[in-house]
């Protein structure tokens, strides 16, 4: 299948480099569960721990929890409480960045209603000004439409009246 894509799609037709970057798309880069992270806890193996301390750093809220409730499931040592107030000190600090990213969508997304809402405002100033602006013609209209009925009614008495004073 790579070999039937022209390489054209992978290299920039100019400067040459890549046309594409790679980002890094998963922050646990240990790819271990938070099941095995709380097995490890125990045991006496220093690199184990560090680990540990990677998993913990870099694991998910959800991850976090699921850390967190395992080492709830083996018995309390020194070592398992220790990493269950890290790991709810990192789940903490985790959830208010979160708080703080949606506190500022939700500050952005005000701040842009707001904005709409003045210009809802302008535009509904106008409209109230343009209304009026037509209930003052459509009146003017009515009287104009009011006279040409006279007008009209004392035109055909008028022609009545010469048509009869002719006749007679």
């Amino acid at each position: 299948m790579a070999l039937a894509v022209p390489l054209s799609r992978f290299t920039s037709r100019v400067g040459g480099g890549s046309a594409f970057f790679v980002r890094l798309l998963e922050r646990n880069t240990f790819m271990i569960t938070p099941q095995e992270a709380a097995k490890l806890v125990d045991w006496p193996n220093p690199s184990r721990k560090h680990e540990i301390g990677e998993f913990v750093l870099s694991a998910s809220p959800r991850d976090l929890q699921l850390f967190v409730h395992s080492l709830n499931m083996v018995s309390p040592t020194t070592d398992s409480r220790e990493w269950q107030s890290r790991a709810r000190m990192a789940l903490d600090i985790q959830l208010a960045d979160e708080a703080e990213r949606t506190a500022q969508k939700l500050v952005t997304g005000t701040d842009t209603i707001v904005q709409h809402s003045s210009k809802l405002t302008e535009q509904t100033d106008r409209l109230i000004q343009e209304t009026l602006k037509l209930t003052d013609l459509t009146r003017s209209l009515n009287r104009l439409t009011f006279i040409l009925g006279v007008l009209a009614v004392l035109q055909v008495f008028i022609m009545f009246y010469e048509h009869f004073s002719k006749s007679n």
